[in-house]
């Protein structure tokens, strides 16, 4: 049996497969893993199906992120990112074309979102407020991400821009007992063990507040003469909210210990010698020895009862000293033991006895032994020392 086909059927029937057969199927845009996190390889595949008929077509692919493009034209219908960070997030196209660029297709749009691994870190402090001695925590404080929570993070912390402790596993900086110079802006970086993605916190400018404040020497009286009753105070304060702190003191002269640590802040020497003059300095401590201070040093001059700067053979100006004095036999022979002030009258100085006395308040220091000469004439009355007999004087240089 024969069969005929009209011509106008051969035709139309090729006309519907020209309509019906494509080369490629339309684009479409997938991506590996179907969740990015940063840090993570992303692949990102331009998927088209090629006509069985024409399985040695040649197709070239492109890429774009939010409309630019980021590939070019190549053979490879992928498009990778080896660590992926959060601005390759955006809305992804791709597009097909033959070489001979006779037939080219592009893809809808898919919106692939980076999500972060872990969250931009925070500089947390413990306690809030740090006074000097206290154990100090700072922590690097970032969340990961929930689908990638075995992920190893590395964290370091810097103060003022200078390392003050390397990368490490622990998210805390620990500062035993806290200084003033620990004071600063920390900053901490996070960073995944690979060191794929890292991020740094915002400043935070830490406060170390101080415990006490510096010691600073103080004597009583101002002017000591010797002889005096001299006390040397280590003068501080503490910070009030931490009044019931235990602090102890010490003191030095010429940089000798005078008196070791104890809870007095005060140093006396009940009377003040000659050899007790010099530079004296204090320290002070808390119980602990968390924290110490040393003051400034401070001259303590202790002066002579009176500093005579003439000598016997000198000339001495009349009405300069009045004086008195309680007659001592001894085998050394006769001296006084003199008591004084400056009024009037002349006086002579010889034979050295080093005598010591005071009158009213006022000290002198004489290094010679003064004898009366010829007439006693009358004199100022003088507080008389208990249980002593006092003669008073006024004397009469007599030329030889």
């Amino acid at each position: 049996m024969k069969i005929y086909c009209s011509h106008e059927a051969v035709k139309k029937n090729l006309q519907t497969d020209l309509y019906t057969r494509k080369l490629f199927s339309p684009p479409e845009i997938k991506v590996t893993p179907s969740s990015v996190i940063k840090g993570d390889k992303m692949m990102v595949r331009c998927d088209t199906r090629l006509d069985p008929l024409r399985g040695g077509t040649e197709l070239h692919f492109a890429f774009y992120r939010d409309g630019r493009t980021v590939r070019g034209y190549d053979v490879s219908d992928t498009y990778r990112v080896r660590s992926s960070q959060l601005e390759d997030s955006g809305k992804y196209t791709c597009e097909v074309r033959m070489r001979s660029d006779t037939v080219r297709k592009m893809s809808d749009e898919l919106y692939i979102q980076i999500h972060e691994l872990f969250s931009p870190p925070e500089i947390k402090v413990i306690p809030s407020r740090l006074i000097e001695g206290d154990e100090m925590t700072v922590r690097c404080d970032t969340r990961l991400d929930p689908l990638r929570g075995g992920t190893e993070l590395h964290f370091a912390f810097y103060r003022d821009g200078r390392t003050v402790r390397g990368y490490n596993v622990s998210d805390t900086y620990r500062v035993r007992s806290s200084q003033l110079e620990d004071s600063g802006k920390y900053t901490c970086e996070v960073r995944t063990r690979s060191d794929t993605v890292r991020k740094m916190s915002d400043g935070l400018y830490i406060q170390i507040h101080e415990l006490f404040s510096p010691p600073e020497i103080k004597v009583t009286p101002s002017r000591v003469i010797e002889g005096d009753n001299m006390t040397v105070r280590c003068d501080t304060r503490l910070d009030p909210l931490r009044g019931g702190t235990e602090l102890h003191f010490s003191f030095y002269r010429d940089g000798r210990t005078v008196r070791g640590y104890n809870v007095s802040d005060t140093y006396r020497v009940w009377s003040a010698q000659l050899e007790d003059s010099g530079k004296y300095t204090c320290e002070v401590r808390t119980r602990s020895d968390t924290v110490r201070k040393m003051s400034d040093g401070l001259y303590i001059q202790i002066h002579g009862l009176l500093e005579v700067d003439k000598r016997p053979e000198d000339s001495w100006e009349p009405n300069e000293l009045c004086w008195a004095g309680m007659e001592d036999s001894s085998s050394s022979g006769r001296m006084l033991t003199v008591y004084g002030r400056l009024l009037s009258g002349k006086f002579s100085i010889s034979k050295f006895s080093m005598t010591k006395a005071r009158l009213g308040g006022v000290r002198i220091h004489v290094t010679e032994e003064i004898r009366p000469n010829v007439v006693p004439e009358a004199c100022e009355t003088l507080a008389r020392p208990e249980n002593m007999m006092v003669v008073a004087y006024m004397t009469t240089v007599v030329p030889t």
